[in-house]
């Protein structure tokens, strides 16, 4: 049975405080990849002094989590209703925010992480796509950008916002959801309609998503407690043998499966598989990064919390403010051109900051390539999805023209 056609169901009612509200949720879910790591001295001194590959893992369970998820979570609100999908995982969210905030111990925090990062998979999309569908059409295009503003918001606030909440506790970072959650939900509940379900929308490859999990987590475990077991050890092997098993597994997976979580024929595309391989390399790098300056600061420099969420935040802060001027750069340059450029500029201000923080001993010194993230990436940023936007059209493009002849 196939769907009606979409219609704007939350068109006419209070459509800016929607926006307003979806616009939280998409903060929430975003802020909560930057937020912690400043917190993370002051967890693990609650936690037996556990140390940073124990605690990294309330890091990375929600990057894992919540990376893994984003597609199936976005074609299962498309198939049930996104004002449903954005709801139950709104609930998800805050709830596993409240356990998280009343975790006894390290491991318990970490499985709440990965079960706030599902509902943070779950509201994201949905909440992109009520954006879509809740609000007239002469407000869509500014409703699209605001809401993509507040995601980049959240990097730069991110660190500000744990060093002040840590201050009182580690535990507000967690609990500060649950008043804003609420408030989302409530507005959802009230001022948008139950939009039509998609029955053409295809069940995603769950069985993919899960194999894509395990393959990663597993990588995960095995680089960050290689140091501590040995890298010759039997269980830094089990890691590795997993990870193989689950890419084996994960391929085949998606060989077979009509709706895929990643349709490896995009990658037939050079320019398509070289500015994804960029963007995979500036962001795991940029992650590693938030960590380590923060831990360094913190013990090395023995920083607080508040100071420390303040010397990292000029990074994120200039990729949000970067992005304009880089969208200019896009318009009158070959995007390729403009990549390579930004990457350049990360690469010295990436220099600059290890002079200045390991030789030189000064963060006013760092200070033209801030602590914990590319700077100047926001061309970077800007170029790499235009060049992979432009790569798959002219691959499906020359697919449709095949299947003509």
């Amino acid at each position: 049975m196939h769907s009606q056609p979409a219609t704007q169901p939350g068109a006419g009612k209070s459509p800016g405080l929607v926006l307003a509200a979806l616009c939280l949720a998409s903060f929430m879910a975003t802020l909560d990849l930057f937020v912690v790591n400043v917190a993370l001295k002051d967890i693990g001194r609650d936690f037996s002094g556990q140390g940073l590959s124990n605690l990294s893992w309330i890091l990375n369970a929600y990057a894992i989590i919540f990376g893994a998820l984003l597609i199936p979570a976005g074609r299962m609100a498309d198939r049930y209703g996104r004002r449903n999908a954005f709801v139950v995982g709104l609930a998800v969210f805050v709830l596993a925010s409240l356990a998280c905030g009343m975790a006894p111990d390290l491991w318990t925090l970490v499985g709440f992480r990965c079960l706030q990062a599902a509902g943070a998979a779950v509201l994201t999309p949905a909440s992109l796509g009520l954006v879509l569908t809740a609000l007239p059409g002469d407000r869509m295009a500014n409703g699209v950008r605001l809401w993509a503003v507040s995601a980049a918001l959240a990097g730069a606030a991110g660190p500000v916002v744990g060093g002040l909440l840590t201050e009182v506790s580690w535990r507000w970072i967690f609990v500060i959801n649950i008043p804003l959650g609420l408030v989302a939900a409530a507005v959802a509940l009230t001022l948008i309609a139950r939009d039509t379900r998609d029955s053409s929308t295809r069940i995603p490859d769950l069985l993919g998503s899960f194999l894509l999990v395990i393959g990663v987590g597993a990588a995960s475990l095995g680089l960050v407690k290689g140091p501590d077991w040995g890298w010759g050890s039997a269980p830094t092997s089990i890691c590795w043998a997993v990870t193989v098993a689950a890419a084996a597994g994960f391929a085949a997976s998606t060989r077979r499966s009509a709706v895929p979580v990643i349709d490896f024929r995009l990658f037939r595309s050079r320019v398509f598989t070289m500015a994804n391989l960029s963007a995979a390399l500036l962001f795991g790098l940029t992650g590693m990064q938030l960590l380590s300056v923060s831990f360094f600061l913190q013990n090395s420099w023995h920083w607080s919390a508040v100071q420390t969420g303040l010397a990292i935040a000029p990074g994120p802060a200039m990729v949000f403010l970067a992005s304009g001027p880089g969208q200019k750069l896009n318009a009158r340059f070959p995007a390729g051109r403009v990549a390579c450029a930004g990457f350049v500029l990360v690469a010295i201000g990436q220099a600059l900051m290890t002079l200045s923080l390991h030789q030189w001993h000064s963060y006013a010194a760092s200070m033209p390539a801030p602590p914990s993230s590319p700077a100047r990436s926001g061309g970077t940023r800007r170029a790499r999805p235009r060049t992979a936007r432009h790569a798959v059209a002219r691959r499906r493009a020359a697919g449709q023209s095949g299947r003509r002849r």
